[in-house]
């Protein structure tokens, strides 16, 4: 049996946010959560998903990296 008790694993988290998105009207938001979804499913395709953890938190999202860490930097430039 694997023990991975003493596994040290290293991630790196980005967490982006759509800046006023609550002083925006319902129909604003839709669109804008809309194109932000596809922006982020764009720049993170290339990204295993073994490698990767996206947590939805309304008007953002956050993204651990557990891979490279260069596909943090990459993914929030």
């Amino acid at each position: 049996m694997n023990d991975r008790s003493n596994r040290t694993v290293i991630c790196s988290i980005a967490y982006l946010d759509i800046v006023d998105y609550s002083k925006r009207s319902g129909v604003e938001q839709v669109a804008l959560k809309e194109r932000f979804n596809r922006l982020i499913a764009e720049v993170i395709k290339d990204i295993a998903q073994n490698d990767r953890v996206v947590i939805d938190s309304g008007d953002g999202l956050a993204l651990c990296f557990t891979g490279d860490p260069e596909a943090a930097l990459f993914v929030v430039m």
